[in-house]
């Protein structure tokens, strides 16, 4: 039988990789309960501190720097790597 599931953090870093040459520079990350953090792209990395973790909160990371802002739901303790669709951001 499968482990028992991790439990939810309370709070955790996103951590958002993006493609090279996408030219966003900032990630801001916002959440309903009004947390709002923002980190920078260091080599396609960035590292956005003390979110809520999955069904704490509701979270959007907004990816700045390259003309229109994209955005992707997002919840603290967890990796993405994001595409990128016009102002649609994928992250999986």
């Amino acid at each position: 039988k499968p482990p028992p599931a991790p439990a939810p953090v309370a709070k955790g870093p996103v951590v958002l990789k993006i493609p090279n040459g996408t030219g966003y520079t900032v990630a801001e990350v916002k959440c309903d309960s009004g947390v709002r953090e923002r980190a920078n792209f260091a080599g396609g990395t960035a590292t956005v501190a003390n979110i809520p973790g999955p069904g704490m909160d509701n979270c959007t990371a907004l990816f700045k720097g390259a003309g229109a802002p994209a955005k992707a739901k997002v919840a603290g303790g967890k990796t993405y790597n994001c595409t990128f669709d016009g102002s649609f951001a994928n992250c999986k």
